[in-house]
């Protein structure tokens, strides 16, 4: 929702401001993240991550992704150092990736696309690990940047300042 208080007037959207306040409360619902700060976590890699979520899986009542999709989001040291380059992405890493598949069952993606991923995922509904499709040595996936789902709507863009590709190293 694209609404500031000294920009447009809610009754340009809303009815009432209950009504605002509902969708508002809707929204924030939808939404849990469960945080997991543990020092033992500390210089992990995306198969270590993996592995400790196969063996400790997340919350899946509350998991969107977790529960359907078998997926958590990760910020480890290179996730940090890429928010000091002005890049603010996470890595999706799918935790019941197998070895073989045609991807390496992790990317990184702008924070911004978040809902564009969830809308790729639901898409694939059984083919899910083909959304984070890549095809190249796991070392480059530290660089690239998930480009977004062709096949959803660019949700990206309500949530970005900078106009279509956002960062250099999306392909």
């Amino acid at each position: 929702m694209h609404q500031r208080a000294d920009f447009l007037p809610k009754a340009w959207y809303y009815k009432s401001q209950k009504e605002y306040s509902d969708d508002i409360k809707r929204i924030k619902e939808l939404f849990h993240l469960h945080i997991r700060e543990d020092p033992s976590l500390d210089g992990l890699g995306v198969h270590e991550i993996r592995e400790i979520c196969l063996h400790d899986r997340p919350e899946e009542q509350e998991a969107m992704a977790g529960r359907r999709f078998n997926f958590v989001l990760l910020a480890d040291t290179a996730v940090f150092q890429a928010m000091e380059r002005g890049e603010f992405v996470v890595k999706a890493v799918s935790y019941d990736w197998e070895e073989g598949w045609n991807n390496w069952g992790w990317m990184r993606i702008p924070t911004s696309y978040l809902l564009e991923l969830w809308h790729s995922l639901m898409g694939k509904d059984d083919n899910y690990h083909a959304v984070l499709f890549f095809d190249g040595p796991e070392e480059d996936l530290e660089e690239y940047i998930w480009p977004g789902g062709w096949d959803t709507e660019p949700t990206s863009k309500c949530s970005e300042i900078r106009r279509c590709i956002h960062y250099s190293n999306q392909q």
